[in-house]
């Protein structure tokens, strides 16, 4: 959404002044700025929601129309990414309900708009429907395509996060285990981002369930897996390092943790930059085992 400045936007020199003097003494910038950006935000939902009503006249018959299902689960996405979930939910459920109906239970769109229903409700702190709409997409996944799939490996990698935000870790830890075991069986064990992203999530379940030294073994492995070869990926590098820094602080081994920060901050500061909000933690993650030495 719109990020307007006053201060920063254009205009004639004598007209900015007036504007500005008359900003200062009314309400001042910074409340203008939030006041204009509301507005842009109301108007911008508006806008999509006239959007909305004018692709549904198109249709013959929105409630069977599987394109307009697609469209409206686009535009959930859209309300999503913006923190918008209750919107993208309503749009979500309504994309459901025309896929359920012209497509049946079994399909692959159907998982898919299950699982943003999940990823919604997580946002909207409702675990408990985040997990049954999470673990439909499971089901259909594995019915359609089959166990050793990729889609079919993320879903129970997800479900086992939904799992682990309700504290039941016993049951995420089956589910991340499974998502590891399946997609080294699709990778023929060799290095791969996705088995990198399994063993990060193994990591943090284990380091849940406070068995850190085994967290740890993972997480390494991780790291290895994200230098390879064949993955190369800092990013993920970062987030494992990120976490095996956390489980060492827990066993109270400070310089071990503050050594695995400081190289999870350099690659930080490197693509994310210096004030980003990961790289503010790692930063302030440091600081504060400084000083408890």
């Amino acid at each position: 959404m719109s990020q307007t400045d006053i201060e920063k936007a254009s205009a004639f020199p004598a007209d900015k002044e007036l504007i500005m003097k008359a900003v200062h003494e009314g309400p001042g910038a910074h409340k203008l700025n939030v006041a204009i950006n509301d507005l842009l935000i109301d108007w911008s939902k508006t806008a999509i929601l006239d959007v909305i009503q004018s692709r549904e006249k198109e249709c013959v018959d929105s409630s069977t129309d599987v394109q307009f299902a697609r469209f409206l689960r686009k535009v959930g996405l859209l309300f999503w990414k913006q923190g918008f979930y209750e919107h993208a939910l309503e749009q979500q459920q309504r994309a459901l309900e025309i896929q359920t109906k012209a497509l049946g239970d079994l399909s692959t769109e159907t998982a898919q708009t299950h699982n943003d229903i999940g990823m919604t409700y997580s946002n909207l702190h409702r675990q408990k429907e985040a997990v049954l709409h999470c673990q439909k997409a499971l089901d259909i996944r594995k019915e359609i395509l089959g166990e050793v799939h990729k889609e079919t490996a993320a879903s129970y990698s997800t479900v086992a996060m939904r799992l682990k935000s309700l504290g039941e870790l016993d049951e995420a830890l089956e589910m991340v285990m499974k998502a590891l075991d399946v997609r080294r069986n699709l990778y023929n064990n060799k290095d791969h981002a996705d088995i990198c992203r399994s063993l990060i999530t193994v990591g943090r379940v284990l380091a849940a369930r406070e068995e850190h030294r085994e967290a740890l073994e993972y997480l390494e492995k991780a790291v290895d897996v994200a230098r390879s070869d064949n993955v190369q990926d800092v990013r993920l590098e970062a987030r494992a390092l990120d976490d095996i820094g956390s489980s060492y602080s827990k066993l109270g081994k400070v310089q071990d943790a503050i050594n695995t920060y400081e190289k999870c901050l350099v690659i930080r500061e490197k693509i994310l930059g210096s004030n980003h909000k990961l790289t503010v933690k790692i930063r302030n993650n440091i600081e504060s085992l400084a000083r408890s030495c």
